[in-house]
């Protein structure tokens, strides 16, 4: 870590739905384990919200696209509330979704 004086989290505060950031909306984190050659992750309960974070095994899967935007690396499905990955998971491959 690089700076000077004592790390802070002002203006973050964590609570067991999730994390509020400074503006005040609610981030939702999401864990999924995944079954062997899965590429499709219903996340319900997030209609109408933006995917901003995704990861499979530690690594981001970048960049996230709009449903249907093949040159991506992930696609988020707002209307579903759906997330597809185009290179098929592995069998109880780890990924984590950040919802806002």
């Amino acid at each position: 870590m690089k700076g000077s004086g004592a790390p802070n989290i002002s203006g973050t505060t964590v609570t067991p739905s999730g994390t509020v950031i400074i503006a005040g909306t609610a981030l939702a984190v999401i864990n999924q384990v995944a079954t062997e050659g899965q590429t499709v992750f219903s996340i319900p309960g997030y209609v109408g919200r933006n995917l901003v974070y995704a990861s499979r095994g530690g690594t981001g899967c970048t960049p996230i696209g709009s449903a249907g935007d093949y040159n991506s690396g992930i696609t988020w499905d707002s209307v579903a509330s759906v997330a597809t990955i185009y290179n098929p998971a592995t069998a109880d491959e780890n990924f984590l979704f950040l919802i806002q």
